[in-house]
């Protein structure tokens, strides 16, 4: 028995044992996935630009927590600039004791980063800038000061063989890289750095290059090249490259006898120097990072003398300019941490290929072209180029000052494209306050968590669209889920689309059964997608298409058949007054909305809706006159007689009156009773608004009235509706509107709202880089203005609501096929300047996959929030 007792216990000891085993292999294996899912990321910091800012400890402390904050991992300080001086007390370099006016601080500069951002658990990397020692903008420095001998002497096209310095357009004084007193020179300076600074993470080394194509034709570099290839050159620097005139007028070098020499020479000695200097720094510290930054023009990289690429990659399979040898050079595998300027504006592949800029990088003789020269097409290069060795992505954040909406898709896709980011340099992010650029970036590329947002975000689900896809219960599951997960928190289930034809067993409306030959099984189809939305907490609307009653192109809807006396009647150009049913091309037929028996059976539709389902709200659309054209019917006249309190003479030309213009069009001419038509209009829908909120609030008072309109303000008088606050006195903005007008406004009656920015163009910029215009949906004739792209849009509701209801700028995908970095930016703008996101429609979410797309811009944008 006591045998027993002891196996048995033997047994669950040994179960506990493997038990808390496989519980710590599996915390290993996670602790490991967030490892590998954690990518570096190093905010840059300028010695000159931000000489002033930083002289004291306060303002790193705060700036170093705010990196922290945003998902930075490194900091890099730059103790070097171009000037040669120092940020530090150095035996061998002078320091920088002040830049423009502003005086260093009384303490240890880069000692305090280290201390501080260790504290924090940053990483502090010092950035030199090593074949640089002068600034010609101002003749300072080591060069000018000290050591003339040391600049790089350049070809120039007109001046001939000069001093880098005399070169005043060039900022940067580069000296000789094959100067071996510099060389000595600049290694006791890094060997000094990392002996001084103990704990310091690591070098960044900035410029270990030649200054560009035109570097250096010194006669020392003439003598060691001729010691390199054995032989006396005849003509220098003709037999290297001499400068020709193309036919733009520029000037390009036409290569000589030994160019490819020259350029593999170049190379061999700045990768040399690079091993020669990772040697020297790891003697003093073995622990420290040995790290550069360089352009990530990789086709016209071999003018500044780098091959940053692997030595298993042999550019001479690929470019004209390297020789078998080049390969050789290669020093990726030197670099331990490598941070490359990705200093594109156009982000994608397909971007790029649609601008087909091109592009001429800081350190090129000539203008490039091609997929290297945009952030997705660069990574993609260097992957290949560097053969498993890791890179961070750079950007230049001041190239998107005017474009600001860009930053964080470019960050997001140097984190995801690459093995991690490098930002150049904080005080372009300070000076013009992009933090929540910053920040978006960073959540988009995984760098950081977003914040939990209260904003809402809405999917549309349209009936005639998904009505196969949605006619089987798992599907719906599968597809709110999906929503979930992304981050959506409202569903706008279509449940009476435009034909007129319901979505359920209705007792007034007509059930739609069948669509394109598909008949839908028999099943609950609105409870069971109430269902799955409140497994997930999201709300839930039920939209009806309101006035709409036919489908013109599928000849559907009651409007053929029971509902043919209420259709409109349009006074259509050329053609008079003709019903609905009867104009050619009009896809969506509408009802009369100032009938009052039309009101009324839609509002019967909506009460039965209200009573027999738990929908959060009810969601209207198409709650509207169909166009300026409608309604002309003889009840129409009668109503607004009796609202003007007198009898027209002509109709409709009291109203208005299509006439012929010179150039054979057909224009719009007011009558003398088009303002107070506008605003009769307005006050049939407004009053219809009132009924519709009194109905459904009389059954369920927490039932929200919802509606969508088109987000084109300024012309949606055109179909009666003013969407509006009724504090907005429209009649001192436009013409159109009389003093009476803004009693209209429907935005009071409303607990939810949704406009269309349906609009390509996202941000202000890309509206004023655009011609402008653009007619949308319901338009007569052609508008201009800022409201007419989504920042414009979303600021201008804002400012027309008033804040009696929040507004969710909506935006139609299908204005951005085949290019998800716009309809990225287009989420984020709705996010960031209304109050919430309106997705039209899932089906084109699901056909371009953009499932992935929509998450990201809507993590993003809490950075917003």
């Amino acid at each position: 028995m006591e045998y027993k007792k002891y196996i048995g216990f033997l047994i669950i000891l040994v179960l506990s044992i493997q038990g808390i085993q496989s519980r710590t292999l599996i915390s290993t294996i996670n602790d490991s996935k967030q490892e590998e899912k954690s990518k570096p990321a190093l905010m840059w910091f300028d010695a000159e630009a931000n000489f002033g800012r930083f002289n004291n400890p306060d303002s790193i402390d705060f700036y170093l927590a705010k990196i922290k904050v945003l998902g930075f991992t490194h900091a890099i300080v730059d103790v070097r600039p171009i000037t040669g001086e120092v940020l530090y007390e150095s035996a061998y370099a002078p320091r920088m004791k002040e830049w423009k006016g502003a005086k260093a601080g009384s303490f240890d500069y880069l000692g305090y980063f280290i201390k501080k951002g260790h504290e924090l658990g940053l990483e502090i990397h010092a950035s030199l800038n090593v074949f640089c020692a002068g600034h010609n903008y101002f003749d300072r420095g080591v060069v000018y000061n000290n050591h003339p001998e040391w600049a790089s002497m350049v070809y120039t096209p007109d001046k001939g063989i000069i001093p880098i310095t005399q070169e005043k357009h060039k900022y940067g004084a580069m000296t000789n890289p094959v100067n071996e007193e510099y060389c000595a020179y600049i290694l006791r300076i890094l060997t000094e750095l990392v002996a001084k600074y103990p704990d310091l993470d690591g070098l960044m080394l900035d410029r270990v290059r030649y200054d560009g194509i035109s570097a250096d034709f010194s006669h020392l570099s003439r003598q060691k090249f001729e010691e390199y290839i054995g032989e006396k050159l005849k003509r220098f620097p003709e037999d290297i490259f001499e400068w020709k005139l193309d036919t733009n007028k520029r000037y390009h070098p036409a290569r000589g006898k030994y160019f490819l020499k020259w350029i593999e020479w170049r190379t061999k000695t700045i990768t040399d120097f690079m091993a020669r200097a990772r040697k020297e720094v790891k003697a003093v510290n073995k622990n420290i990072s040995f790290g550069t930054y360089t352009g990530a023009w990789y086709p016209s990289y071999y003018e500044v003398g780098v091959n940053f690429a692997s030595n298993q990659y042999d550019p001479n399979k690929d470019f004209d300019w390297a020789t078998p040898a080049y390969k050789n050079y290669g020093y990726a595998e030197l670099i331990d941490l490598y941070a490359t300027g990705n200093y594109y504006t156009d982000v994608t592949i397909s971007e790029s290929l649609r601008n087909n800029k091109s592009i001429w990088n800081e350190t090129d003789s000539q203008a490039q072209s091609g997929t290297w020269y945009c952030v997705e097409g660069s990574c993609q290069h260097l992957h290949q180029i560097l053969k498993g060795n890791k890179f961070m992505g750079g950007i230049l954040v001041d190239q998107f000052y005017d474009n600001p909406s860009k930053l964080p898709e470019t960050i997001a896709m140097n984190l995801k494209k690459s093995d991690g980011l490098m930002v150049f340099d904080i005080v372009h992010i300070i000076q013009k306050n992009l933090w929540k650029e910053i920040e978006a970036g960073m959540i988009a590329g995984g760098a950081l968590q977003p914040k939990k947002s209260s904003k809402a975000k809405v999917m549309w689900l349209d009936c005639s669209a998904n009505f196969i896809r949605f006619s089987y219960p798992d599907s719906i599951r599968y597809y709110v889920d999906k929503c979930h997960e992304i981050g959506i928190t409202h569903l706008v289930l279509d449940i009476k689309d435009n034909t007129g034809e319901v979505l359920y067993p209705s007792k007034y409306a007509t059930q739609k059964r069948n669509w394109k030959n598909f008949d839908r099984p028999n099943f609950d189809f609105i409870n069971t997608f109430i269902e799955a939305a409140r497994a997930h907490d999201l709300k839930i609307f039920a939209n009806l298409n309101v006035f709409a009653d036919g489908q013109n192109i599928v000849k559907r809807g009651d409007i053929y058949t029971k509902h043919k006396k209420w259709q409109g009647v349009n006074y259509v150009p050329r053609k008079g007054l003709l019903p609905m049913t009867e104009i050619e091309g009009k896809a969506t037929l509408f009802l009369n909305p100032a009938l009052k028996a039309v009101q009324q059976y839609e509002i019967n539709i909506i009460k039965e809706i209200v009573k027999n389902y738990s929908f959060d709200g009810i969601m209207l659309d198409r709650a509207r006159y169909d166009c300026i054209d409608a309604d002309f019917s003889p009840e129409s006249r009668k109503m607004f007689e009796k609202y003007l309190g007198k009898k027209l003479n002509k109709y409709p030309e009291d109203i208005y009156e299509w006439r012929p213009n010179a150039s054979g069009e057909i224009d719009r001419v007011a009558g003398p009773y088009y303002f107070q038509w506008i605003e009769w209009r307005a006050s049939i829908i407004y009053n219809f608004m009132k009924d519709v909120r009194q109905a459904i609030k009389s059954i369920n008072p927490d039932c929200m009235l919802g509606v969508y309109t088109g987000a084109w303000y300024p012309s949606y008088f055109e179909v009666g509706v003013n969407w509006a606050s009724r504090t907005y006195d429209v009649h001192q903005d436009f013409h159109w509107a009389t003093p009476n007008y803004k009693n209209y406004g429907i935005a009071e009656l409303l607990d939810f709202y949704t406009n269309g920015n349906y609009y390509w163009n996202v941000s202000l910029d890309d509206y004023y880089k655009s011609s402008g215009r653009h007619k949308n949906e319901t338009d007569s004739q052609v508008s201009t203005g800022e409201y007419l792209c989504v920042e414009g849009g979303c600021k201008y509701s804002k400012y027309l609501l008033k804040g009696a209801v929040p507004v969710s700028g909506g935006l139609y995908v299908e204005d951005y096929k085949n290019d998800a970095g716009q309809f990225r930016k287009a989420v984020r703008m709705n996010l960031k300047e209304s109050d919430g996101v309106m997705i039209f429609d899932i089906v084109h979410i699901i056909r371009n996959n953009w499932w992935n797309e929509l998450k990201e811009a809507i993590d993003s944008a809490t950075a917003y929030e």
